[in-house]
């Protein structure tokens, strides 16, 4: 055993570290040929893949038009309202999808019975969230029910990785929230900041908003970190800064979410597909550039990534005025391969041109793979990202490797919790 201190500390951190690299190649690496797919787009070699029949939505709950128009954004264009009062199903959905969202809230609403129900106002089992999962009891068989009234949990919650198959649902984003305001500026490590953590596999949160109250000058605040596998958040709002959200490793999948933040406010080594959601950025501190992703990978043959598929990436007000004076990119290689993909969404014109920027003392991409197909939008022209190296336009054969059905192996395990889900490219 190490003693205790520092040295214990750092040499605990480096073990884990090195579980996680190799846990997510394992995780993932039951995809198959997946792997050796992923191997030969980022050699940049030409992917020889077996014929594959169109996609028309048979295969997934979806039930999205394949001929959906895409919505062309410009600068008057607001792709991002507040959620009216009557409904918390976001304004931005497009109208195809709002009926399927609306019952797919309502017949998972209606269908669950909680095992616990956690009300602020006492009219529940518990008044935290934290009770409710200590009260779990332990080799629990199913699915472990928590529903969150209405209010705002202002407390650490901490889902272990003994904690698994739990459901938390809440009664909308903006109703029912976590929230924190822990930071490294007080001294607190960046991983244990969050205001959620969650370590449990197959976890799952719908409805719920999680925040971090910290600020931009508080420096990394996460509101959210995921370190389980196959991870599900649902019509869920993630607010913080710098660093929102610590997608830590495994699989995840985030549908019709928003997520908001400054710098690399998307951030970590998870095999994530956002698919539906809106990225927005928030205005960060004078002389700071907004950076959506910051991906984590170490290691060539692991197949993780971030993919945003039919997503938004837009600005708030505070941004948007000054959007001619903040350079905003959509992501920047944390480690030497990070991998970002973004498929089939709308990047707003604020967004740089140059798509990425390096990591700070280096001049280029390096080995970091950016790849990008079927986007519009004023911040869709890809002419200035074709000359760095790292990026890569992908055709559609290569853009289905990174869909949820190839990327996440997704249709054994989304399709069965009710969550509506895109298995294969919308065009």
């Amino acid at each position: 055993m190490f003693p205790k201190g520092d040295i214990k500390v750092q040499m605990k951190e480096t073990m884990e570290k090195a579980r996680e690299i190799s846990s997510n190649a394992i995780a993932i690496i039951q995809q198959g040929a997946a792997l050796a797919a992923m191997l030969e787009i980022d050699a940049g070699a030409s992917v020889s893949l077996p014929n594959e029949a169109e996609d028309d939505g048979d295969d997934d709950n979806d039930n999205d038009k394949d001929n959906a128009q895409k919505q062309e954004s410009d600068g008057g264009e607001r792709l991002l309202q507040e959620e009216s009062a009557s409904s918390e199903v976001p304004s931005w959905v497009p109208h195809e999808d709002r009926k399927l969202l609306d019952e797919a809230e309502e017949e998972r609403n209606g269908g669950l019975t909680p095992n616990v129900t956690v009300a602020k106002d006492g009219t529940g089992d518990f008044k935290n969230i934290s009770a409710a999962l200590d009260a779990m009891p332990r080799n629990y068989s199913g699915r472990y029910v928590i529903y969150i009234k209405e209010g705002v949990y202002d407390e650490t919650v901490n889902v272990t990785n003994g904690m698994s198959n739990i459901t938390m649902y809440g009664d909308g984003a903006k109703k029912s929230i976590i929230t924190g305001s822990k930071s490294v500026a007080d001294g607190v490590r960046m991983w244990r900041t969050a205001s959620l953590a969650v370590d449990g596999d197959r976890f799952m949160a719908v409805k719920l908003g999680i925040q971090n109250t910290a600020g931009d000058e508080k420096q990394q605040a996460l509101a959210l970190r995921v370190k389980g596998d196959r991870a599900i958040f649902f019509n869920c709002r993630v607010d913080g800064h710098q660093d929102t959200l610590f997608a830590q490793a495994y699989r995840q999948y985030y549908r019709s979410c928003i997520i908001s933040g400054t710098v690399d406010f998307v951030f970590g080594d998870a095999a994530a597909v956002f698919q539906r959601c809106v990225m927005l950025v928030r205005d960060p501190l004078p002389g700071k550039p907004g950076v959506v992703t910051a991906h984590g990978r170490r290691d060539r043959q692991q197949t993780t990534g971030f993919v945003l598929h039919r997503t938004r990436i837009v600005a708030d007000d505070s941004l948007a005025s000054k959007s001619a004076t903040v350079k905003t990119f959509l992501g920047r290689p944390w480690k030497e391969y990070s991998r970002v993909i973004v498929i089939e969404s709308i990047i707003d014109g604020f967004v740089h041109q140059q798509g990425y920027m390096p990591w700070e003392g280096k001049n280029n991409l390096g080995t970091a793979f950016y790849g990008e197909f079927g986007n519009v939008g004023n911040g869709s022209n890809i002419t200035a990202r074709e000359e760095m190296k790292g990026f890569h336009v992908l055709n559609k054969e290569k853009a289905k490797q990174f869909t949820v059905e190839h990327f996440l192996n997704g249709g054994e395990w989304i399709p069965e919790t009710g969550t509506p889900v895109r298995l294969g490219l919308f065009t």
